[in-house]
């Protein structure tokens, strides 16, 4: 049974088999490259010392196979508004870990219990030029998702999105802006009429990178 076959027929063994592919090394920049905006600035310039971050990339069991959760930001937030994101922010001072601050944020945006979820490891840390961070996601797993709450200040609706869904094909297209002038083109996921782009679906894309590698060593 191939692996991508274990998000709907057996998701336990697919988050051990995950668990382990995110000790070994990681595709790192160039899958995330691949979801990149044109002209993106991937690197910190030198001398700058941008903001720790961290997100949760939380799965869970659903009908529909493992799921991956996403936020829509409300339009009212000072970065990326408007934007589907994964629950995160900056690391604060009663943080011990960037784990601590992954989940810390989940807890907030949308009132997740963060004692049940396990994390299965990271992958590669992501910079923002726009908001000046240095953003680290973790994988997280929980085994049965609760009712989720979204605080109305920053998360306007909780998203659902299937990993099967991601991996389609047709999933990949583009979203498009205006820029001085300029037409931009940035590739992206659109799942049921939501656009993911930016450095939410560069993550996406590493992770999603990781999956196939796994199927493909089945």
């Amino acid at each position: 049974m191939a692996i991508v076959d274990h998000f709907t027929n057996k998701p336990r063994y697919f988050i051990k088999q995950l668990q382990v592919a995110l000790q070994s090394p990681l595709p790192g920049i160039e899958a995330q490259k691949i979801m990149a905006p044109p002209q993106r600035q991937l690197y910190p310039s030198n001398g700058s010392t941008p903001r720790q971050s961290a997100v949760l990339m939380l799965l869970y069991p659903t009908q529909a196979g493992v799921t991956l959760l996403y936020t829509l930001r409300t339009t009212t937030l000072s970065h990326h508004r408007g934007e589907i994101s994964f629950p995160g922010g900056g690391s604060e001072p009663g943080d011990c870990t960037l784990i601590d601050t992954a989940l810390r944020e989940a807890e907030e945006e949308v009132n997740l219990p963060t004692n049940k979820v396990t994390i299965l490891g990271a992958i590669t840390p992501l910079y923002i030029q726009h908001s000046q961070n240095l953003v680290h996601p973790f994988i997280g797993w929980i085994a049965k998702l609760p009712p989720l709450y979204p605080n109305a200040a920053e998360v306007a609706q909780i998203l659902e999105i299937p990993v099967c869904k991601l991996l389609m094909p047709e999933a990949i297209g583009y979203y498009e802006w205006h820029r001085n002038g300029q037409l931009l083109r940035a590739p992206s996921y659109i799942i049921d009429g939501f656009i993911i782009w930016g450095a939410t679906a560069m993550m996406t894309s590493e992770f999603l990178t990781i999956i196939t590698r796994m199927k493909e060593q089945k």
